[in-house]
């Protein structure tokens, strides 16, 4: 009897040996997918940040573009006697 208890407790080492071998494994695995992700989500961050460092300029130039409008057409209007 005793010796089967020992081989039961063997087994049950080697089976908690498995489990912590796939608790690795798997950990390893979720740190990559993380790193991958943190490292995609910088460069969506990046690019973002690209696009409205040109994208405000250019929101500027509209802004003063539509105020020149409004000045032209006040203009034009006061030219054509109508207001």
């Amino acid at each position: 009897m005793t010796q089967e208890i020992k081989e039961r407790i063997a087994e049950m080492q080697g089976r908690m040996a498995a489990v912590d071998d796939n608790i690795e494994t798997v950990m390893f695995k979720v740190n990559n997918v993380y790193d991958e992700l943190n490292q995609r989500l910088n460069e969506h961050t990046q690019h973002t940040d690209l696009l409205q460092s040109r994208v405000q300029p250019m929101e500027t130039k509209l802004n003063d573009l539509e105020t020149s409008n409004k000045v032209l057409l006040k203009m034009l209007g006061k030219m054509m006697g109508v207001e």
